[in-house]
C-alpha cells in the first residue's frame, strides 16, 4: 500500500473516532435539566461543533491525499 493511500485511511480512520467521540459528548447532554446546566450544556455543544468540524478537516486532507493518489499514478502510467 502506498504511503499517501496509508495516510489517508489513518485520516479517515481519526475523523470516524472523532465523530463517536462527539456523538458521545451530545449524548450526554440529551438528558440534563437545561436551566441548571445551560453553561454545561454549552460548552458541550461547542466542543461537539469543533469536533465535527476537525473530523471534517480531516476527510478533507484524506480525500485530497487520495486525488493526488490517483493523479500520480495516472500520469506515471505511460512510464516504462
Amino acid at each position: 500500500m502506498n504511503r499517501l493511500t496509508r495516510i489517508a485511511v489513518t485520516l479517515f480512520a481519526s475523523a470516524t473516532v472523532l465523530i463517536v467521540l462527539a456523538k458521545m459528548r451530545l449524548a450526554r447532554v440529551v438528558g440534563l435539566d437545561p436551566d441548571s446546566s445551560a453553561e454545561f450544556i454549552a460548552n458541550e455543544t461547542r466542543m461537539a461543533e469543533l469536533a465535527v468540524g476537525i473530523a471534517g478537516l480531516l476527510v478533507l486532507a484524506a480525500a485530497s491525499l487520495i486525488v493526488v493518489r490517483l493523479v500520480g499514478r495516472g500520469r506515471n502510467s505511460g512510464n516504462p
